[in-house]
């Protein structure tokens, strides 16, 4: 099978009643089952993909283990991920009631930097998920206003919620500028989970260093007799 087309291998199936089920699930990677009128199970398992997942998350590891500032890290884990789903851009937003910041982009280096990559819409939709999701079709799955639709970029997203603290959250997000042909995989939406998580936690350890060093600074610059041990 690896290489061919479903349909080159069992040119027979197109006329078979679980074709469209194939299709489905080569859509959206899920496996599904069908009783009637005869028992079956379809999985699907993109070996490249999953070749692709194990090394990000190996270079993933590899970063986390790398002396490296935080806005290092960060570009680090966004240029893991836009190799990894072939994304053209990636953002890490900084998420408010009424609205969003962008904090961090990567990708297209030739371009100027976008302070609103995304329509409010779409990235309200992330924040109410509150879990890993794709938008394969933007304008497909909203009801863009007119200056949304005009000013859309990016016609697909991979993204991920998180939360640094209970007063600050933020998401990174993936972005394509073509509509994607499938959803993504679960593999897929394991990993921008994983990225967020990972990015949440360099800077909750980064601004913890830093409220460290700043306390043995007031710490030095006090006199012996102020001082305890």
């Amino acid at each position: 099978m690896i290489g061919k087309t479903m349909l080159e291998v069992f040119p027979e199936l197109r006329d078979h009643f679980t074709f469209p089920y194939y299709c489905e699930v080569a859509r959206t990677g899920e496996a599904m089952t069908r009783p009637d009128p005869d028992y079956i199970l379809i999985t699907f398992v993109e070996v490249p993909e999953t070749i692709r997942i194990m090394d990000a998350l190996a270079d993933l590891n590899h970063l986390s283990g790398t002396p490296v500032d935080l806005d290092a890290y960060i570009c680090g884990a966004m240029e893991i991920g836009c190799r990894t789903f072939n994304a053209t851009r990636a953002f890490q937003l900084n998420l408010r009631d009424q609205g969003y910041s962008v904090v961090r982009q990567y990708g297209q280096q030739q371009a100027a930097e976008m302070k609103k990559p995304l329509p409010m819409e779409v990235v309200r939709a992330l924040g109410d998920k509150g879990r890993a999701a794709g938008i394969r079709n933007i304008f497909e799955e909203f009801e863009l206003s007119a200056e949304s639709q005009t000013e859309l970029t990016y016609n697909s997203i991979i993204a991920a919620p998180f939360s640094v603290d209970s007063q600050n959250s933020g998401a990174l997000v993936f972005c394509f500028t073509l509509a994607r042909t499938r959803e993504p995989t679960p593999s897929e939406l394991k990993l921008v989970r994983t990225l967020s998580e990972a990015i949440a936690a360099r800077i909750r350890f980064d601004a913890a260093a830093k409220a460290w060093n700043n306390e043995m600074k007031i710490g030095s610059a006090l006199p012996a007799s102020y001082r305890t041990i």
